[in-house]
Formats: C-alpha cells, structure tokens, sequence
C-alpha cells in the first residue's frame, strides 16, 4: 500500500506542475497575442504616416520636412523590427511551454496508467484470497456434511 500512496503522491504532483505548465502556456498566449497586436498597430501606423508622407510631399517638398518625416519613418521601422523579433520571442516561448504542458499530460497519463494495472492486480489478489476462502469454507462444510 506504501507504493500505491507513493504513485497517488508522484500523481498529485505531476497534476500540480501541469495546472502550473497551463497558467504559463496563458500567460504565454496572452504575451504573443499582446505582441501580435502592437506589431499590427506599428504596421498600420506605418502604412497611414506613409500614405501622409507621400500627400504632404505633392503639397510641400521641403528638405527640411522630408529630412524629419524620414527620420521619423527610419524609427518607425525600427520600431516595427524590434517588434517583429519581440513576437518571434513569444512565439518560441509559447511552443516551449506548450512542449512542457504536453510533457506533463504524457507523465500524468503514464502515471494513471501504472496506478490503474497496481489497482487491478491488488485487486486480483484480493479476489483470489476471497475464493480460497471460500473454496475451504465450502470444502470444510462438504466435509462436516459428509460426516454427519
């Protein structure tokens, strides 16, 4: 029985580490989500400032204008880089807590799997001591009957 509280232990705790692999595969999913969106916004920020550039451009082609509107566009797509790599970021850590979470489902299985065929031959054991019990129980009254 020692054993079967051991298995039921190691089945607790593997339980426990997989509802901590799920909260960090949310707050995983949460973070590339939150990445994917400000990427999308820099993007489309991007897209608009162009878009302006080139109308203030027909009005006005100043130097000093178009000097600042590059400079500002050359930032704009750093921005948006830093962003990108950002996202990559928190998509390798979403596979990886994710490969974890997968990892943990494995050795719960595993582990439900060893404690139900422990269950199963305990209670093979039980039963076979129960039909010789009552194999000499039968035995032992065939025997008094015959005497009688």
């Amino acid at each position: 029985m020692n054993h079967l509280h051991a298995i039921q232990t190691l089945l607790g705790q593997a339980r426990e580490t997989r509802e901590q692999a799920v909260l960090r595969v949310a707050e995983a999913l949460r973070h590339r989500d939150n990445s994917r969106q400000k990427l999308s916004m820099l993007e489309h920020y991007r897209s608009d400032y162009l878009s302006r550039l080139q109308h203030e451009f027909k009005k006005m082609a100043s130097t000093i204008s178009l000097t600042q509107y590059g400079a500002f566009v050359d930032k704009l797509e750093a921005a948006i880089q830093q962003q990108r790599e950002d996202l990559g970021f928190r998509e390798k850590t979403l596979r990886l807590v994710q490969e974890k979470l997968i990892e943990c489902e494995k050795r719960i299985r595993s582990l439900e799997l060893y404690l139900e065929k422990q269950l199963r031959q305990l209670a093979q054991i039980e039963n076979r001591r129960e039909q010789k019990l009552m194999d000499e129980y039968a035995a032992g009254l065939a025997r008094r009957m015959l005497q009688n």
